[in-house]
């Protein structure tokens, strides 16, 4: 359980009886809230009660971010990342926020400044970052696509780890018997069927797919020849060329040299 740094010395002013059981508590001014978060334990329903631990990370990490404008503001990137790893471990998110309602409290209250409240915030960022990734992505890594099957690289990733995937445009390959010459950037000119691994995506473009660990969305999307992408949650990033076949697939030979395409997924 990830929560030991919720002991830390932090203010110690506690709520007023007429706070609502769940929501923002305005205290002066329409900007100037604090987010209360409901009793996790009382409520029985676990799809319900999964929605409102969610909801409650959303709400906190809104104000971390700034989005709110009421002087609180840990930074965007900060937020989002934070955000990520904490909506992957939902186990520790009433005494998160119940701390988090007493660093609110304190500056929103009683005029504290935000500095102890991000302090706290940024060493939550490391504790959660580090239990949910102790080897996360440091040093570039190279993948040799091999054109006779799809998905490959399996790389784990961690929440809110942020990628970079590369490939070089000038290494051609042959999907089809007679086809068009393709590199990453696929062939624009035809139409992609629902035999595609991507039936949405350009045919022949070089794809990502990002499969979280647990519940949540697979997600495929086109790289091309570079594509950004940030985690969402722990799970496995893989690649592929976008193809229904790949019995029949060849790489381009120019003077007795063969083609060959290495991707670079550079952590950022």
């Amino acid at each position: 359980m990830i929560w030991l740094i919720l002991l830390a010395c932090g203010p110690k002013t506690a709520p007023n009886n007429n706070a609502p059981d769940s929501g923002w508590l305005l205290e002066g001014g329409d900007r100037s809230s604090c987010f209360v978060a409901p009793e996790f334990a009382a409520i029985d329903n676990p799809t319900l009660r999964e929605k409102q631990q969610r909801d409650t990370v959303r709400a906190m990490t809104l104000q971390w971010a700034g989005a709110r404008r009421d002087g609180v503001d840990f930074g965007q990137d900060r937020a989002t990342e934070l955000q990520a790893l904490l909506l992957a471990d939902l186990n520790d998110i009433q005494e998160i926020s119940s701390k988090n309602l007493e660093f609110c409290l304190g500056v929103m209250r009683n005029g504290d400044t935000t500095s102890a409240w991000g302090s706290w915030v940024e060493e939550l960022q490391a504790e959660y970052k580090e239990a949910a990734c102790p080897e996360a992505l440091e040093e570039d890594l190279y993948h040799p696509m091999d054109l006779s099957f799809g998905w490959q690289l399996d790389l784990p990733v961690c929440a809110g780890q942020a990628l970079e995937i590369k490939a070089n445009t000038t290494q051609y390959y042959v999907l089809t018997k007679d086809g068009p010459k393709l590199n990453v950037l696929g062939d624009s000119e035809s139409a992609p069927s629902a035999e595609h691994l991507c039936p949405t995506c350009v045919p022949g473009v070089l794809l990502a797919r990002f499969e979280p660990d647990g519940d949540g969305e697979v997600q495929v999307f086109e790289v091309g020849d570079t594509q950004s992408f940030t985690a969402p949650s722990a799970g496995i990033l893989s690649v592929a060329i976008n193809d229904t076949d790949y019995s029949d697939n060849r790489w381009r030979v120019q003077e007795a040299v063969q083609d060959g395409l290495t991707l670079v997924v550079k952590p950022r």
